[in-house]
């Protein structure tokens, strides 16, 4: 019997660099989401502490028709060279970028995929997420949702992990920039508000936390 090719609605992009000891939480996170098609593409980046095997391990566990996990390597250090390829490596009409030592909410991706399915060709989505301090105090961002590119200069609008982009986006914006070592999400978040189109805003709960 044939089967249908597995063909993700969306794709967590997320690069690995020495995580082990936070990256169990990360993947957790992953494994309690309650939406479903997903794919989640994990790029190891030259790690030396045992991060490659964690991630093995998550995909013998996770991979499955409706939850694909690949792993895959960029020996290139940097996590812009990670996100790159991780793109490259992915399938989803929509791609989201994660960071591994972040923790989503179990809700997250069925909030994302709903949105999605209702969505009026929708090229960006943007949403809320909180910042625990070591305090253990929340800060909700971003503080204000805006497409104006100057406005994000002023006070970020984007960050890595709370924007869910088209395929097509992520190639007009021109990728990751692997010459910057800092301020990345910023940069990119930039281009990418100079060329979206049509942004949905997903105001209310928080999808993860920092």
């Amino acid at each position: 019997m044939m089967t249908t090719p597995f063909h993700p609605t969306l794709s967590i992009i997320i690069p690995v660099h020495n995580r082990a000891d936070l990256l169990t939480e990360t993947l957790d996170s992953l494994a309690a989401l309650t939406g479903r098609p997903l794919e989640v593409v994990l790029v190891d980046n030259a790690s030396t502490d045992g991060s490659l095997a964690c991630c093995e391990a998550f995909k013998a566990r996770m991979d499955g028709p409706d939850f694909m996990v690949r792993v895959c390597s960029e020996p290139r250090p940097g996590a812009n060279f990670a996100r790159n390829t991780g793109f490259q490596v992915s399938q989803g009409d929509y791609v989201w970028f994660f960071d591994s030592d972040d923790r989503l909410f179990p809700d997250s991706l069925t909030r994302l995929l709903v949105a999605l399915r209702s969505s009026d060709n929708q090229d960006l989505l943007v949403f809320p997420y909180v910042i625990r301090d070591r305090m253990d105090r929340l800060h909700h961002r971003p503080h204000r949702f805006s497409a104006d590119p100057t406005n994000h200069l002023i006070d970020p609008v984007v960050a890595t992990h709370n924007m869910c982009l088209t395929r097509n986006l992520v190639a007009m914006a021109g990728g990751w920039n692997p010459e910057l070592s800092r301020w990345q999400d910023f940069e990119f978040g930039f281009r990418v508000l100079l060329k979206a189109s049509n942004i949905a805003w997903l105001e209310g709960l928080p999808f993860y936390e920092v």
